[in-house]
């Protein structure tokens, strides 16, 4: 049988019909790039009679141009074309359009490298001439499946996307809030998905004092994100009231516990310093340690309470600390993304690298000078939690009473 004489029974079976109704395919775009007319008028009137609309190009130059213009579901890419080759056609392709689109070689060459190449240089599969119209057109039915699930994927995206931008706007409000002071310092150093479960917050109080709080959601992402927007919300709010930690904390851990999901808890540092600048007040669920350096010297403070919201405020002993401070004080904390990030030797970097890196700098350490330096130690690793380092500098700026 003829190559006519196969395409002709091709259009004549029944079975082989695309089922372009049925959810299952779709009516597909095609770029057909092919320089013998005969095979393209074959080529095109088999594709055209079972549905899909076909654009023809001769050459690799009209292949890059066309693409540009139609914007095709689906290329069947000759090799051996007048001008540049498929191969370099391909290339030029894959190296403008970002967007998937499935490419198919028709090929006459035999060899195996010939074929290995062709995937290489962005192919997606292949197949020999002379064409097998009962083999194009089953292949044609799996692009046309993969095409249907790509738009279905595309549109899932876009919706996502849509989402993702409005959660984005409603947490940097809500982060706006936070107040800019010279002493502190803090920086969101990785986040693991798009949103990130930590946020740290500034808030001035009536009698000159300052709020600091830094909290770390159970889990990744946007829910994440958004479980820590009840704190956020109270923290700011009390704050401005002037409430004491003693009044604050509480209030948020039934905030949290009452507004977030069950098994959705919110470890958190929450600080004070007085408005003459003496003294510091803190309280810590869940998060690491609290450095305080001050003269070549290191104090720390651990946590001794349960991360918030789990359990009522009323059935906790929560438990503060105070310590002095003066100009020459610097306080260092971050969550335990930092801590269990890892350096090149597959071991987390752990407490014992954070009161080395502030023996290093002592007042000189920055956020800036840490993220360096943090970077450093990874060495190439990513973390696989969200990551964020607080640092209050009195010996920044001494501020008027």
């Amino acid at each position: 049988m003829n190559i006519i004489s196969a395409f002709a029974q091709a259009m004549s079976d029944k079975d082989l019909v695309l089922p372009l109704k049925d959810g299952t395919g779709a009516a597909l775009n095609v770029l057909l790039v092919e320089d013998e007319k005969s095979q393209a008028m074959l080529i095109a009137a088999l594709l055209g009679h079972y549905g899909h609309k076909v654009h023809t190009a001769g050459t690799g130059e009209q292949a890059v141009d066309m693409f540009r213009q139609i914007k095709p579901d689906l290329v069947l890419m000759d090799v051996i074309l007048p001008g540049i080759d498929g191969y370099e056609a391909t290339k030029a392709i894959r190296a403008e359009h970002k967007e998937w689109v499935p490419i198919i070689f028709l090929t006459g060459l035999s060899e195996k490298a010939d074929r290995l190449y062709a995937l290489k240089v962005g192919g997606d599969d292949f197949f020999a001439k002379p064409v097998d119209p009962a083999m194009l057109l089953a292949k044609m039915n799996v692009m046309s499946r993969i095409h249907a699930m790509q738009k279905q994927l595309n549109q899932y995206v876009a919706v996502h996307e849509e989402d993702d931008e409005l959660a984005a706007y409603v947490m940097e409000r809500y982060l706006n809030a936070s107040q800019q002071d010279p002493r502190v310092e803090y920086s969101i150093l990785s986040a693991s998905h798009h949103f990130s479960g930590d946020a740290i917050c500034v808030a001035k109080t009536p009698d000159g004092g300052l709020n600091v709080m830094m909290v770390d959601a159970m889990g990744h992402g946007l829910p994440a994100a958004i479980n820590v927007l009840p704190a956020i919300q109270a923290f700011y709010a009390m704050s401005k009231k002037g409430k004491p930690l003693e009044i604050l904390v509480p209030e948020i851990n039934d905030k949290v516990r009452e507004l977030s999901p069950s098994g959705r808890f919110l470890a958190g540092t929450f600080l004070h310093l007085n408005h003459l600048n003496s003294e510091l007040t803190g309280w810590i669920g869940g998060t690491p340690k609290i450095y305080l350096y001050c003269a070549g010297e290191i104090q720390s403070f651990s946590s001794g309470n349960l991360s918030l919201g789990i359990l009522a405020s009323n059935k906790l002993d929560l438990k503060f600390f105070s310590a002095p401070w003066s100009d020459k004080s610097m306080l260092v904390t971050c969550t335990d993304g930092v801590l269990e990030s890892q350096g090149p030797d597959g071991h987390d970097l752990g407490e014992n690298w954070v009161c080395d890196v502030i023996q290093t700098f002592g007042n000189t350490l920055d956020k800036a000078v840490f993220d360096r330096v943090w970077k450093e130690s990874l060495a190439g690793n990513k973390p696989h939690d969200d990551a964020s380092i607080l640092i209050i500098n009195q010996n920044l700026v001494k501020l008027a009473p």
